[in-house]
């Protein structure tokens, strides 16, 4: 792990774009650099934002993958580690023992930590299966709040002063407890009083931290299994809504202007594993596009999922999205991005290119004769 100077971090942000632009090692389809910076952003500790990702490294075989980099973070708060037991040394019986932090890292310090992450194809499409820094952020320090209240810093005032506090308590507890069998007997049942109190404060302090343990961890189940709940909600919703003979309505825009048109779900298997349907046009009876494509999961937000179509016309033989030798004429691809929402209807995208084929079989490479187009669509169930 490296420690950059707020100046080098300047430096690199402003040569991310230029970096970015040199072929690199390979990513799954549908990953880049930016995108694996916005899924480790989104559960890195809010102390850390993350500012990029450069790939160094990678190996991608047919079904998983792995990529290895850095990540850069720079730091919004300051964080600590417990000192304690650095500090005070080992308990000692009748003394309250404080809470001594150590500062390991400044607010605005620029971080750079190896990262690796290894990806797996489910379905067909690329996942982040998992991924880690090393060393992890949890390692690195927390910032103050997560500490119990009443937690000093060493080499602050008050810090220091806790420390020469507990010695001195500590001394004269062990001084008390070496003290020749002449002392007196109600000294004795004082230190054994004191003993017995700081005793039921530990075992309350420790007590309460269990406590806000065990809350943390089954919130966190919590609000996984909901999440987990939510996913299969959205994809049972999405799946009805794709199954024969549905039928929707909607309008869409293209460069001959607005059509009304009919989507018509005909095929689906395997819960949407592969998924047909049409495009009809309600003013012509002799314009229809067929579509295919599946329902995934959104790359970015697992809980939900999209039914993709695509269909390609003018003359190509297959999908433009399996890049095949095989297409060899030009023609218009046209896709639909949809999700139901509460009302029951299919809202999401449209977006259609015109290519042409590439001048050799061995690789299909779309050449857009106009920029893609892309419109908003809603469809509403057609009775």
């Amino acid at each position: 792990m490296k420690r950059l100077p707020h100046s080098a971090f300047i430096s690199a942000l402003l040569s991310f774009p230029a970096l970015l632009a040199v072929a690199g090692p390979s990513l799954p389809e549908g990953f880049n650099e930016e995108k694996l910076r916005q899924v480790v952003k989104a559960v890195a500790p809010p102390s850390f934002d993350v500012r990029f990702i450069a790939i160094k490294a990678s190996a991608m075989r047919s079904d998983t993958g792995e990529a290895r980099g850095t990540l850069t973070a720079n730091l919004t708060e300051d964080l600590y580690e417990d000192a304690g037991a650095d500090l005070l040394g080992p308990d000692v019986d009748g003394v309250a023992r404080p809470t001594v932090l150590r500062k390991t890292y400044r607010k605005r310090e620029i971080l750079e930590l190896p990262i690796r992450f290894s990806f797996a194809k489910i379905s067909g499409e690329w996942t982040i299966h998992e991924w880690a820094t090393q060393p992890s952020f949890q390692t690195l320090g927390a910032p103050l709040g997560d500490f119990p209240s009443g937690a000093v810093i060493a080499g602050a005032t008050q810090g220091d002063a806790a420390v020469r506090a507990y010695q001195t308590a500590a001394k004269k507890a062990s001084a008390a407890r070496n003290a020749p069998a002449s002392v007196s007997t109600s000294s004795e049942e004082r230190a054994a009083k004191s003993r017995e109190e700081a005793k039921e404060r530990e075992e309350a302090r420790r007590a309460a931290t269990e406590k806000k343990a065990r809350d943390a961890k089954q919130a966190a189940e919590e609000k996984a299994e909901a999440a987990r709940a939510e996913a299969q909600r959205d994809l049972e919703t999405l799946q009805t809504a794709c199954t024969p003979p549905r039928r929707y309505t909607g309008t869409i825009t293209d460069r001959d202007g607005a059509h009304e048109v009919d989507l018509v779900f005909n095929h689906i298997e395997r819960a949407g594993d592969l998924v047909r349907a049409e495009l009809l046009d309600r003013n012509s009876s002799m314009r229809r596009k067929p579509l295919s494509g599946a329902i995934r999961a959104n790359k970015l937000l697992a809980t939900h999922y999209e039914v993709v179509l695509v269909g390609v016309s003018d003359g190509s033989t297959r999908s433009a999205l399996t890049r095949s030798s095989q297409i060899k004429a030009s023609g218009i691809q046209t896709t639909l991005i949809l999700t139901p929402d509460r009302e029951g209807n299919l809202v999401g995208n449209y977006s259609f290119r015109t290519f042409v084929a590439g001048q050799t079989t061995s690789t299909f490479r779309p050449t857009p004769l106009t920029n893609q187009e892309t419109f908003s669509i809603r469809f509403r169930p057609s009775l």
